[in-house]
C-alpha cells in the first residue's frame, strides 16, 4: 500500500517582529534595498534584517511517513509545533521549505468552525463542507439525516452557525467529517470541547472508521486518548520530531518529561532518550531484575498550585518508602507513605488532613482523610505544628501520577481549607513485567479460565 502522507525535511519559519512598527519599517527598507545592485542589496538586507525580526521555526527539518490505513497520534507540550504540522499536512499553511505529499481525500477538524460560514445555517454548512470535499448534492442529501441525527443539535440545524456554542459547532463539524468518510481524517484537539456523552459517541464512530481502514491523525494532550485511538505516536518538541513508535511506548516516554519544573532542551531530551535506550538494552542482555525505586530531583510538577493559606500552611510534602527514603519512581504493589508538615498560624476547630492520587489527566483515583469529619481534632492552637503521615499500597498501573494534600477545618456549619496544595508531588510507577492491568488502578486481579 502506498503511503498516505510523506513529509521530507519540512520546515515552517515565522518572523517574530522586534516591535509593532518593525514590520512596516522593514517593508520600507526592503523597498529601498530593491533599488540597489542585487549583490549589494542582498548583503545589506542580510546584515540588517536582525534589527527588524528574528526567525522562529515552528517546525524544523521534520521527516514523517504515515502509512495508508494506519492511525497516528501526535503529542507534545503547547507551542511544540503540533498544530502547525497538521495545518501543513492539511494544506492550510504552506511549508517554508521541504516537500509534503498527501494521497487521498483529506478532511480536517483543526479549529471549531473552520471551513464553515458563520452566517449560514448548520444545514447550509453541511452542504458547503460536503461540496468542498467533492461530494455531489445528491449524495449529501442521502447522508444528511444521519449527520443531523448524530449531531443532536435539534432545531439549531436551521439557525446561523454564529448562534452556536462551541460544543454545538464541534458536534456538527465532527458529524460532517465522519459521515462523509474521507480517506484521511485529521483532528486537532477538537473533541476536548464536547460533553462526555458525545465524546463516547465520537470514539465509537472513530473506531468504526478505523476498522474501515481510514488513515487517522490525532493531536491531543491526553495520552489516554492517543493510546485508545492510535496504534502509533510521534513526540514533537521545539518543532522537531523526537520519538516515533507504538503509542503506549511513546506516551510513556513523553510523560517522563512533562511533569518537570523546567523543560529540558531538545538536545538534552535526545541525550536522555539515547541513554535510556542504552540502559534498557543492557538490562535486556544482562541479568533480569526489577526496576529499583529512586528519587530524581528534576521530576517536579510544573502544574503545582498552592492555595492561599487561611491560618496555616503545608510544607515538606514527600513520597517515601517505609524506611523514609524519599522517592519519585516507585514499584507497583509495594507500600509507601505520604508525609507533610502543617503549621497553624491561628487556632481552628475540628481539623483533619487529606491526600489524593490523580492521573496526568486529572482523574481522581483515590485518597483518604485522616479523621472522619465527626471525629476530627477538636482544637488546634496557633503556633502548633503537626507531622502528617499516610501509608498506602501502590496498586497502580505503569504511568505518571500526582499527589494533592490538604488540611481542612470546620467552624460552625462551615467546612473550609486551611491550606491545600494541588500537584504537590509527581511520581512514576515502574512497569510490571507481563502485567495485564487494563486501566490505572491495579486490583491485583487473578483469573481462572476453564474450557467446558
Amino acid at each position: 500500500m502506498p503511503n498516505a502522507i510523506e513529509l521530507k525535511n519540512v520546515t515552517k519559519t515565522y518572523k517574530l517582529w522586534k516591535n509593532p512598527s518593525a514590520k512596516s519599517q522593514f517593508a520600507l527598507f526592503d523597498l529601498i534595498v530593491s533599488t540597489l545592485p542585487l549583490n549589494v542589496g542582498q548583503s545589506l538586507l542580510k546584515k540588517m534584517q536582525g534589527k527588524f525580526y528574528s526567525d522562529f521555526h515552528a517546525v524544523k527539518d521534520l521527516n514523517l511517513t504515515i502509512e495508508t490505513g494506519s492511525s497516528h497520534g501526535i503529542i507534545g507540550k503547547n507551542g511544540a509545533g503540533k498544530s502547525t504540522l497538521l495545518e501543513i499536512i492539511a494544506g492550510t499553511v504552506p511549508p517554508t521549505s521541504g516537500t509534503v505529499t498527501v494521497k487521498g481525500k483529506l478532511a480536517a477538524l483543526l479549529e471549531l468552525g473552520s471551513g464553515f460560514n458563520p452566517e449560514f445555517t448548520g444545514r447550509d454548512n453541511v452542504f458547503l463542507y460536503a461540496s468542498i470535499l467533492g461530494l455531489s448534492k445528491k449524495k449529501t442529501y442521502e447522508l444528511f439525516p444521519e449527520i443531523e441525527a448524530f449531531a443532536e443539535i435539534g432545531k439549531f440545524i436551521d439557525q446561523p452557525l454564529k448562534t452556536y456554542s462551541s460544543g454545538m459547532k464541534m458536534r456538527l463539524a465532527f458529524s460532517v467529517i465522519s459521515f462523509l468518510e474521507p480517506e484521511i481524517l485529521i483532528i486537532d484537539e477538537a473533541l476536548a470541547v464536547g460533553d462526555d456523552t458525545f465524546k463516547r459517541k465520537c470514539y465509537s464512530r472513530l473506531d468504526y472508521l478505523l476498522k474501515k481502514g481510514i488513515t487517522f491523525l490525532l493531536v491531543s494532550h491526553s495520552s489516554a486518548n492517543i493510546v485508545q485511538l492510535c496504534d502509533n505516536a510521534h513526540w514533537i518538541h521545539g518543532g522537531e520530531l523526537l520519538l516515533s513508535g507504538p503509542s503506549k511506548e511513546v506516551t510513556n516516554r513523553y510523560q517522563q518529561f512533562t511533569s518537570r519544573s523546567t523543560q529540558p532542551s531538545v538536545e538534552k531530551i535526545r541525550a536522555e532518550l539515547s541513554r535510556s535506550d542504552t540502559q534498557k538494552k543492557s538490562k535486556e542482555e544482562g541479568p533480569k531484575k526489577e526496576e529499583e525505586d529512586f528519587y530524581s530531583s528534576d521530576f517536579l510538577p510544573e502544574s503545582r498550585i498552592s492555595y492561599h493559606p487561611e491560618g496555616g500552611y503545608i510544607e515538606n510534602v514527600a513520597l517515601s518508602d517505609l524506611s523514609n527514603k524519599r522517592l519519585t519512581h516507585i514499584t507497583a504493589r509495594k507500600r509507601y507513605k505520604v508525609t507533610f508538615d502543617v503549621t497553624f498560624t491561628q487556632s481552628h476547630t475540628n481539623v483533619f488532613f487529606s491526600y489524593l492520587v490523580k492521573t496526568l489527566q486529572g482523574t481522581q483515583l483515590g485518597g483518604a482523610l485522616s479523621h472522619h469529619r465527626t471525629k476530627a481534632i477538636e482544637c488546634v492552637d496557633s503556633g502548633q505544628t503537626y507531622l502528617v503521615k499516610f501509608e498506602f499500597d501502590a496498586n497502580l498501573a505503569h504511568s505518571t501520577y500526582f499527589l494533592n494534600v490538604g488540611v481542612k477545618a470546620i467552624g460552625g456549619e462551615k467546612e473550609y481549607f486551611v491550606h491545600r496544595i494541588i500537584d504537590a508531588v509527581t511520581f512514576r510507577v515502574h512497569p510490571i513485567k507481563d502485567a495485564t492491568v487494563s486501566s490505572f488502578v491495579d486490583f491485583n486481579t487473578t483469573s481462572s479460565i476453564q474450557k467446558r
